[in-house]
């Protein structure tokens, strides 16, 4: 990879300068950094496919139908998303739903932090006066937050699969 970049005159990675400020905030008023990709980004990709690997794998070495499982999750998860629509933007539920989404996938442990580092968590667009938007970024992704996130859902699912594993041992 880094001989075609450096054949193709390009880089390896990203090399940009980022808006840090509030989502809601002024765009122009956000500081300007420039950022790089850092090398542990390039371990992200490998933590987030061995942490499903693992999660995957407990589910189907664990449950005794699993396709059964996934259709049921699914029709649940739809179940609920059309209660969500109907019953209105400012329900309790749905205000309950959000959090424990937001938990899950954005939180300081969240999923998205697991698998991407963070990117689509610490960014949003954010609308600009006249046409288009910018990408402003609440924070930037940093090694700590993604390792800590990772050894929490890679421990999760590692937990998953030894309790998997367990229901097939010999008595």
């Amino acid at each position: 990879m880094t001989g075609i970049a450096a054949a193709t005159g390009g880089s390896v990675g990203v090399e940009e300068v980022r808006l840090v400020g509030p989502f809601r905030g002024d765009p122009a008023a956000a500081a300007r950094v420039p950022w790089t990709t850092p090398a542990w980004m390039w371990l992200v990709p490998f933590g987030a496919s061995l942490t499903v690997y693992l999660a995957s794998s407990a589910a189907l070495v664990g449950l005794r139908h699993p396709l059964r499982w996934l259709g049921g999750v699914a029709v649940a998860v739809t179940l609920v998303v059309v209660l969500v629509v109907n019953i209105g933007e400012h329900s309790p539920l749905n205000e309950h739903l959000g959090r424990l989404a937001e938990a899950l996938v954005g939180g300081r442990f969240g999923l998205d932090f697991a698998l991407t580092g963070g990117v689509a968590s610490l960014s949003e667009d954010v609308d600009i006066p006249g046409p288009g938007s910018v990408d402003m970024w609440r924070g930037l992704p940093s090694a700590g937050a993604w390792a800590a996130a990772l050894a929490v859902w890679m421990g999760a699912a590692l937990l998953a699969l030894a309790l998997a594993l367990r229901r097939h041992w010999e008595r």
